[in-house]
């Protein structure tokens, strides 16, 4: 399961119908509909810097800590980024920034729409099987922590762009089976920690307290930094 965003060098599209024809096009094959251009090239490897791709030596997915759920598809006309639903709440804020600066446009599939300047949201809940709840409360939280599991490894909290808490649980965290990895990022990819937790319960209290903006939380847990 993914998330998927395209990108390609185009004069804006006047339209949402041109967006979709131009994406629909690019999908059958007929690349002759968007051209070349050096800036979606430029594109693709800032964001493989910030966000390197897994070793997929399957079809069952990436190595664990990817924000990819598949490889980048496309070439220097076009990109279609297929995104980790868990981590497109940090991905797509810097997809962009990053398009925005190379000039490029952003359409989104899955609502068949362009893609506008991002802006300010509230809280969101995002889970690994695709599942997203915005504005949780505290049971919220408790409901879909206790889902956590082989078959839904990851969950998000994020307030804003680059701001979050997030669980992974056993191998597919880089943890023994039973445990969870607790992280959390403030902003900046160097800003980004991590923690190794046994107890579910400290886990659904730390992102109750999260949401309420407590910062004690944090002093509970022994951190190390993800490198970058």
């Amino acid at each position: 399961m993914s998330y998927d965003l395209a990108v390609w060098s185009e004069p804006r599209p006047s339209s949402q119908a041109e967006a979709e024809h131009i994406y629909g096009e690019i999908c059958a094959g007929n690349l002759s509909i968007v051209g070349p251009d050096k800036r979606v090239s430029e594109f693709r490897e800032h964001m493989l810097a910030e966000f390197p791709e897994a070793h997929w030596t399957n079809f069952e997915g990436p190595e664990p800590f990817s924000v990819w759920a598949g490889p980048l598809e496309g070439t220097e006309t076009y990109l279609i980024l297929h995104i980790s639903p868990s981590h497109k709440n940090v991905v797509l804020p810097r997809v962009a920034e990053l398009a925005d600066r190379f000039g490029l446009v952003r359409f989104d599939p899955q609502e068949s729409r362009l893609c506008s300047e991002s802006t300010d949201y509230d809280f969101v809940l995002l889970s690994e099987d695709g599942k997203e709840l915005r504005n949780p409360d505290p049971t919220d939280i408790e409901r879909e922590l206790r889902r956590v599991g082989r078959d839904n490894w990851n969950v998000v909290l994020e307030s804003r762009p680059g701001v979050l808490v997030q669980v992974g649980y056993g191998e597919d965290a880089g943890v023994r089976p039973g445990w969870y990895a607790l992280e959390y990022r403030e902003g900046s990819p160097e800003r980004h920690y991590r923690a190794v937790v046994s107890d579910l319960s400290e886990l659904i209290q730390a992102f109750q307290a999260h949401l309420s903006g407590e910062e004690g939380w944090k002093r509970k847990f022994s951190w190390r930094a993800i490198d970058t």
